[in-house]
């Protein structure tokens, strides 16, 4: 916004902000050095100076509230599971969180399509247990590691189905 804009509109909510406390409104101070006019006439609610914040930034507070997120599965240690993205699994009786963060890479050939090279894909999971610091881990369907370690386990991709959010299916032991 320019200065003079800027300027215009703290005049305009100056004069507004005068003529609210004018009429019996709202008695917003007027900065020194501002000028009220000597009549005014009726001030709606909806301009009150009151409401009016210039050059603020910050957007209102949000009156949306999140969807509760659904308890996490509990799996054996040892068994294979599906997981989608952004899905969390427990491991039972370990107190170990598997949640599928994000595909980082795709270069895989599509269904159907005759390809070179299969390509590979790289997924994010995050890792968490109690009293232990937390590690996301890349895993890969061909090039680069397909397993990781944490703590005293080791998590496994086994599959990755293909699409925008394809579902992983991993292994903990």
């Amino acid at each position: 916004m320019s200065r003079r804009l800027a300027v215009a509109v703290v005049g305009v909510v100056l004069v507004i902000a005068g003529a609210v406390g004018a009429c019996g409104g709202d008695s917003t101070p007027v900065e020194a050095g501002a000028t009220t006019p000597t009549s005014a006439g009726p001030v709606s609610s909806a301009t009150s100076a009151s409401s009016t914040t210039v050059g603020s930034t910050t957007p209102p507070p949000a009156t949306t509230v999140a969807p509760p997120t659904p308890p996490a599965r509990t799996v054996a240690l040892g068994q294979d599971f599906p997981v989608d993205v952004g899905e969390s699994v427990t491991i039972a009786g370990e107190g170990l969180t598997v949640t599928y963060v994000e595909v980082m890479a795709d270069s895989r050939c599509p269904p159907d399509v005759q390809c070179i090279w299969a390509g590979n894909a790289t997924i994010a999971v995050a890792l968490a247990k109690a009293g232990e610091p937390s590690a996301t881990v890349p895993l890969n369907t061909m090039e680069g590691p397909k397993t990781a370690a944490y703590s005293s386990y080791t998590v496994a991709l086994l599959d990755l189905a293909w699409g925008p959010s394809p579902t992983a299916r991993l292994r903990v032991t």
